[in-house]
């Protein structure tokens, strides 16, 4: 074809236009045979300018349709081969975040479950303490029942001891009477007297005395009395 077109140009002395390189991804199959070729030579020669314009145009535009449907076709592979190796790695990542995900998840649970078992724990304390407090409270009251019953009960002791000191004091007055000097009744008795045996002199008042001061029989004798 180029040569057929140098051909015609140079026959009607016009200059020759600048064609794009038959080599550009094209095989040999797509272009005409040589007989084809020297028949559609010997054609063009006899053809108008016009004619032989629209050829070249026509051949122009297949030549470049062709390149056109191959860059498509290039470019589309290389982008589904670009979005191939994105979702590769978006899958990739997707995989690692789900793994970590699965990780946090499972740490969660096990987390959550120490909680509870801690939780558990708390509240069986936490009754176990509220039984406790149950108890000190009701032995406080039963303490405070005692102590209000040994308070009453000592009162009592007080009351009984102080009438049993009162007792013992009218007891140790009457003692002290009887045991006191019949002559003197200051001091205590000390001096028995014979032959009656009365116990009813002192021992200051004794020589002062010739009968028995309690029952007026004359003292024989008499004999100093030690009390223990």
């Amino acid at each position: 074809m180029a040569v057929q077109a140098q051909f015609c140009y140079e026959n009607m002395s016009l200059p020759l236009p600048i064609l794009p390189s038959l080599e550009i991804g094209f095989s040999l199959q797509e272009f005409p045979s040589q007989q084809n070729a020297q028949s559609l030579v010997s054609m063009m020669g006899y053809q108008p300018l016009d004619a032989q314009l629209e050829i070249q145009r026509q051949e122009l535009d297949c030549f470049l349709q062709l390149r056109n449907e191959r860059l498509r076709y290039a470019l589309r592979e290389q982008r589904n081969e670009q979005l191939g190796n994105l979702l590769k790695t978006l899958e990739s990542k997707a995989m690692y975040l789900l793994t970590r995900k699965e990780e946090d998840l499972v740490r969660a649970t096990n987390k959550r479950m120490e909680l509870e078992a801690c939780l558990r724990e708390v509240e069986m304390e936490c009754e176990s303490w509220q039984r406790l407090a149950q108890a000190n409270e009701s032995t406080a009251m039963d303490l405070s029942k005692r102590l209000e019953q040994a308070k009453d009960s000592s009162a009592e002791d007080e009351e009984s001891a102080e009438d049993e000191e009162s007792c013992n004091k009218d007891q140790q007055q009457e003692r002290d009477d009887k045991m006191a000097c019949k002559h003197c009744s200051s001091r205590s008795s000390c001096v028995l007297f014979l032959p009656c045996r009365h116990l009813c002199s002192c021992k200051s008042c004794e020589p002062l005395l010739v009968s028995c001061p309690f029952c007026k029989s004359v003292k024989e004798g008499s004999i100093k009395v030690f009390l223990v």
